[in-house]
């Protein structure tokens, strides 16, 4: 029996750690409640409450650049940047420029880099296998990163454009008239930022970053951005592991 037990735990183990990045959320509606993240081979939930948020403090992109949720309306001038600083994933601020500095964003707290992941990402895509590419810039490094794949099937919202062309600034953004031009039904896809990647040394910290389009032409349409705090308890499925070593201890002192 034991044997049957010992085996049945490496299989499950194994499985559960095959996936890297964001392998799954739940949500109320399209109100984000938990986010599991796969760090450096163990599963973490996060609560959406304990994530680091962000502030947009810089814009440049389309015209269609604000999103809100289905039969919404357009936030005040002055509050529009909460569209990506909420905890839903049908608001967010889209189609920013080709490059890596066309939205900057400042955290809450100093996100420090640990092993795996560091920050999230969510946007919508009408593709159902894999969203944009986009386009990170931190610690002087541009890199291009792409979706860790869809993690909801549908999200409805309405975009809005600016009424006089392109946005070219977080001002405009706050400040210009906007008018509803359509309510796409569309998949969310998940991003990873690993800071290492950017030469950023473990247990060192960032307090702002960049992000924007990776291609010309592409319309990439952020919902979510926030980091990822450590020392979140893992969830059930990752104990596995510490239960195979305890497993493994037990049959080592029979032994014995």
């Amino acid at each position: 029996m034991l044997r049957k037990l010992f085996a049945l735990m490496i299989l499950f183990a194994v499985s559960a750690g095959v996936q890297a990045g964001v392998t799954g959320i739940t949500q109320t509606g399209f109100v984000l409640e938990t986010v599991t993240v796969d760090r450096n081979g163990t599963a973490y939930v996060y609560n959406e409450t304990d994530l680091i948020d962000v502030d947009l403090t810089a814009f440049n992109g389309a015209s269609g650049v604000l999103l809100v949720s289905n039969g919404g309306s357009v936030p005040a001038p002055g509050s529009r940047a909460t569209l990506i600083e909420d905890n839903r994933v049908d608001t967010g601020i889209i189609n920013p420029d080709r490059g890596g500095d066309k939205m900057s964003f400042d955290l809450a707290t100093p996100l420090v880099n640990s092993e795996g992941a560091d920050l999230v990402v969510f946007e919508i895509d009408p593709s159902n296998e894999s969203g944009d590419t986009l386009r990170a810039f931190i610690n002087g490094i541009a890199l291009n990163i792409a979706s860790d794949g869809p993690v909801l099937g549908a999200v409805s919202a309405d975009v809005y454009s600016g009424t006089t062309g392109d946005v070219d600034s977080l001002t405009e953004l706050e400040t210009t008239a906007f008018t509803k031009n359509s309510d796409p039904t569309q998949a969310l896809f998940a991003y990873i930022i690993d800071l290492s990647d950017f030469g950023i040394a473990l247990g060192a910290s960032i307090s702002s970053f960049q992000m924007g389009a990776a291609l010309s032409g592409d319309t990439i349409d952020f919902v979510y951005v926030a980091g990822l705090p450590v020392g979140v308890v893992p969830e059930p499925a990752s104990l596995s592991l510490l239960g195979l070593s305890s497993l493994m201890l037990i049959r080592r002192r029979r032994r014995a």
